[in-house]
C-alpha cells in the first residue's frame, strides 16, 4: 500500500506541471493541524452546512466535540496557530450539525440542533469577538428541523431546513427568511419526494416513515439565491437499485430565485407554480423524477458560483462504478464533464460526502471520500472502515493537477470533509478521523483536523 500511495505522488507532482506553462510551475500542497483527539463521531458532518467562513486574517470553524457541545476556534493566517475553542451551545446527539456564517460589519452567527429537538442561532455580541453570544430558538409550528444551511445577504438572513411533520408523512425542504434584527421569519415549503405520490397509489415500500435527505445548498449572487439538492428517500420495494436500507437517490435538482425568494425558477427559466414541488414538476440538472432499475443514482456535493454561474459537482453511481461529474450551468443548460480519476485510483471509488470549491482563476479543489473495492461492492459505503480522504486540485479545465491523500495515515476511517468557499488561493478545510458510531446519543472520542491547500 505504502508503494501505492508513493507512486501517486510522484505521479501527481510529475503531472501537475504542462510544457507550455508561460510561468513558473507551482504545485498544490496541503498542510493539515490536529485540532482536537475528542470530537463526536459527526464532528464535522455534514457537506451541505458551511463551517468555515474567512476574514483577511483569520479563518473560523465550527465542529462538535465529544459531549456535542458546538465548539468554534479561530486560525490565524499570520501566525498559522489556532485558538482555544469556545463552547457555544449543547446539541442532543451527534447530528447538532452547526454551521456558520459571517456579515458585512463582521458579526458572526451559528446555527445548530434540530434532529428532533430544538434549534439554535447564535449571534456575537460584538464583531469578530468568538467568546461572547446571544441566542433564539428557530421553530415552525410543531414540525421537526433538522440540517440547516443559511446565508447572510446584507441585513437578511435566509434559510434552508428539513422538516416533518411526523406520522408518516414525507420530508420537506423549506426556504426561510428574516431581517437580522427581527424575530419573524417568512417561510416556504420548496421541495418534496415521491412519497404522498406512493402512498395514495398503495405501493409497497421499504419504509413508510417518509424519510428524505436533501444535502440542500445555497449560495448568493449579483442579486440571485441559487439552491441545488438531491432526492434520497425510501422507495417502493418494486425498485432493486437501492443501498441495503432501501434508499435511492434518483436526481440532483437546482432552482434559483431574483427576488429574495418570493418566487422560484428552474434552470431554463420555468416558474415554479406548485409547492412543494417533487422531483416531476422541476427541469432537472440529471437523473429522473422516480429510481429507473438500470440507471445510476446521483449523490450531490456542495454548490459554487463561478463568474455568476451556478457550478455543481456530483457522482453518478451505480452497482458497478462511481462517476464525479463538474457541471454548470450557460445559456440554460448545464454542460456536463466528467473527471477521470480512476486512472490514479484504480483500487477506490468515490462514495458520498464529496466536497469542492473554485478560486478566483477557476481552479477547481476537491476532498473526495473513496473507499476501497470490497466495500463499495459489498457494503453501504457510509462510514466503512475503508473510508479515506483524497485532495484534488483541477486547472480550470478540469485537469487533475494533483491527487493524493490528505494524511498519510492508512489505518484509520477518515471522512466527513468540509471546504471553504473561498476564492481566495488558500482553500481552508476540515475532516475527521475515528469511530463512525451507529449509534447517535454515543459519546466517542475521534480526531478533527484543520487544514488548507496551498501553492508552491
Amino acid at each position: 500500500m505504502l508503494k501505492y500511495w508513493r507512486f501517486l505522488f510522484f505521479l501527481c507532482l510529475f503531472g501537475a506541471c504542462s510544457k507550455e506553462a508561460s510561468v513558473p510551475c507551482r504545485h498544490p500542497i496541503t498542510h493539515v493541524l490536529l485540532v482536537s483527539d475528542a470530537v463526536s463521531s459527526r464532528a464535522s458532518a455534514y457537506i451541505d452546512s458551511n463551517k468555515i467562513i474567512e476574514t483577511e486574517e483569520s479563518v473560523y470553524f465550527v465542529y462538535l466535540d465529544s459531549d456535542f457541545n458546538v465548539a468554534i476556534q479561530k486560525f490565524d493566517k499570520k501566525t498559522q496557530l489556532l485558538s482555544e475553542p469556545f463552547l457555544i451551545g449543547n446539541t442532543y446527539d451527534n447530528h447538532g450539525n452547526p454551521t456558520i456564517q459571517i456579515d458585512d460589519n463582521g458579526y458572526i452567527y451559528v446555527m445548530y440542533g434540530g434532529h428532533a429537538n430544538e434549534m439554535f442561532l447564535a449571534t456575537t455580541i460584538a464583531p469578530y469577538d468568538i467568546s461572547n453570544w446571544k441566542k433564539e430558538t428557530i421553530t415552525i409550528d410543531d414540525m421537526i428541523l433538522t440540517y440547516p444551511v443559511f446565508t447572510v445577504i446584507s441585513d437578511k438572513l435566509f434559510l434552508l431546513l428539513r422538516t416533518q411533520e411526523g406520522g408518516g408523512k414525507g420530508d420537506v425542504l423549506f426556504f426561510m427568511s428574516k431581517d437580522i434584527n427581527s424575530v419573524e421569519w417568512k417561510r416556504k415549503a420548496l421541495f418534496c419526494g415521491n412519497h404522498d405520490k406512493w402512498v395514495k397509489n398503495h405501493e409497497i415500500l421499504y419504509r413508510m416513515d417518509g424519510y428524505n435527505r436533501f444535502y440542500a445548498n445555497m449560495s448568493y449572487s449579483n442579486g440571485r439565491i441559487h439552491i441545488s439538492f438531491q432526492n434520497l428517500e425510501y422507495v417502493p420495494q418494486r425498485y432493486s437499485n437501492v443501498d441495503e436500507g432501501g434508499l435511492n437517490s434518483c436526481c440532483v435538482g437546482y432552482i434559483y430565485s431574483d427576488d429574495f425568494g418570493d418566487t422560484w425558477k428552474s434552470f431554463t427559466g420555468r416558474e415554479l407554480v406548485k409547492y412543494p414541488a417533487t422531483p416531476s414538476d422541476l427541469d432537472l440538472v440529471n437523473g429522473y423524477p422516480e429510481p429507473v432499475d438500470d440507471k445510476p443514482q446521483y449523490f450531490t456535493s456542495n454548490l459554487n458560483i463561478f463568474d455568476h454561474s451556478p457550478v455543481l459537482m456530483y457522482h453518478e453511481m451505480t452497482k458497478n462504478t462511481s462517476e464525479l461529474v463538474i457541471s454548470r450551468l450557460e445559456g440554460g443548460k448545464w454542460n456536463k464533464h466528467y473527471i477521470d480519476y480512476k486512472l490514479l485510483l484504480k483500487d477506490f471509488y468515490v462514495v458520498q460526502e464529496t466536497s469542492c470549491s473554485i478560486d478566483k482563476t477557476g481552479n477547481l479543489y476537491v476532498l473526495l471520500t473513496v473507499v476501497d473495492k470490497e466495500d463499495f461492492f459489498h457494503t453501504s459505503r457510509w462510514g466503512t472502515p475503508s473510508s479515506r480522504l483524497m485532495y484534488m486540485v483541477c486547472d480550470p479545465q478540469y485537469n487533475i493537477l494533483k491527487l493524493e491523500p490528505v494524511i498519510s495515515e492508512d489505518h484509520e476511517l477518515t471522512w466527513l470533509p468540509n471546504l471553504g468557499k473561498s476564492n481566495q488561493e488558500n482553500q481552508f478545510f476540515i475532516f475527521m478521523q475515528g469511530n463512525n458510531s451507529s449509534d447517535n446519543l454515543e459519546k466517542v472520542r475521534n480526531k478533527l483536523w484543520f487544514g488548507w491547500i496551498g501553492w508552491e
